[in-house]
């Protein structure tokens, strides 16, 4: 799936020394594969310096995904007691199941791993909207879904896609 992904977006390697071991035994989660490799291998940026991919290795907190992780809970804790009861709750990552941030859109767009056991789906919350695009693919499945599959030509923005898509890593 690596080999289609460069097809369809310029990827320039860095390679890190990132301790997933640590990180996953602190979280309780084990990180698909495919997105370890892509983190290790491309680390965080951005496709077309507009859809931001999180690492939880990431010296800046704006795309750092633990960092996102705590504001997202500290936000929803905050607001919980003002929501009304029809308002669905959002539940993120706890330890054992939930979102988990990995990436945003310039638009405010954001995506998740959703891990439900040894289940874990994509999810894209579009600006303002509750219910998810659910994509059951990994990481790498996802990045090449939005980069060719046309129903999703517009789902980030009219002019996401570009002619020569790249990767910038922060």
């Amino acid at each position: 799936m690596i080999e289609k992904l460069k097809g369809l977006l310029s990827l320039k390697e860095r390679i890190t020394n990132n301790n997933w071991e640590k990180i996953e035994k602190e979280l309780n989660v084990i990180f698909p594969s495919d997105y370890k490799f892509f983190i290790d291998n491309y680390g965080a940026g951005a496709i077309n310096d507009f859809l931001w991919i999180f690492s939880p290795f990431e010296d800046n907190k704006n795309i750092n995904s633990l960092d996102r992780l705590s504001e997202l809970v500290y936000y929803d804790n905050i607001t919980d007691n003002k929501k009304a009861d029809s308002t669905k709750k959002i539940n993120y990552y706890d330890g054992k199941s939930g979102l988990f941030p990995i990436g945003v859109s310039d638009n405010g767009d954001e995506i998740f791993m959703d891990f439900q056991g040894d289940d874990v789906s994509i999810e894209v919350y579009e600006t303002r909207e509750l219910s998810p695009i659910v994509f059951n693919v990994s990481f790498l499945e996802f990045l090449v879904e939005i980069l060719t599959n046309d129903s999703y030509k517009d789902l980030f923005a009219e002019d996401f896609l570009q002619s020569n898509n790249y990767y910038n890593w922060q």
